[in-house]
């Protein structure tokens, strides 16, 4: 499902993941550049939690920041099958990392991980670089211009 650059509103996002929530078998979803906030951030969770076959998750260009992260975290926990995720340029800082950390765990399957264009500074890429050592399955990672 690709709804890259459509312009939805929190309410938009609302709908979708009501949408969604029935939807078992979605693979692919294409949220880039909308300008999705934590609030929907919190309604796509709720949207794709146990979507166990989800395998290419794309919200780069969004405004999700750090508290966007937390709220994903309950649905990205359930993506074991999570091949590429993007975030790029999303002003997710160290604590936004903290939770894709937690969720790298479960996803036995990534492969692309893309964060570019966020203010990871020192502390984001040094809380990064441990759960990536254990990730072995990660052939691209993307932390271009990350302060």
């Amino acid at each position: 499902l690709c709804l890259k650059k459509t312009n939805l509103d929190t309410e938009s996002v609302i709908l979708l993941a009501e949408m969604l929530t029935g939807k078992h078998f979605l693979t692919h979803l294409d949220l880039a550049k909308n300008g999705i906030d934590w609030e929907g951030a919190a309604a796509i969770s709720k949207g794709l939690l146990y979507k166990t076959y989800l395998r290419f998750l794309n919200l780069s260009d969004n405004k999700l920041g750090d508290r966007g992260l937390k709220e994903l975290g309950s649905c990205l926990m359930d993506a074991k099958q999570l091949e590429e995720f993007c975030l790029d340029g999303n002003n997710i800082g160290p604590s936004g990392i903290s939770h894709i950390v937690n969720c790298l765990q479960a996803m036995d399957f990534l492969q692309i991980l893309s964060i570019s264009r966020n203010n990871l500074r020192d502390l984001g890429i040094r809380t990064l670089v441990p759960a990536l050592e254990t990730r072995q399955s990660i052939q691209v990672l993307n932390l271009f211009q990350c302060n």
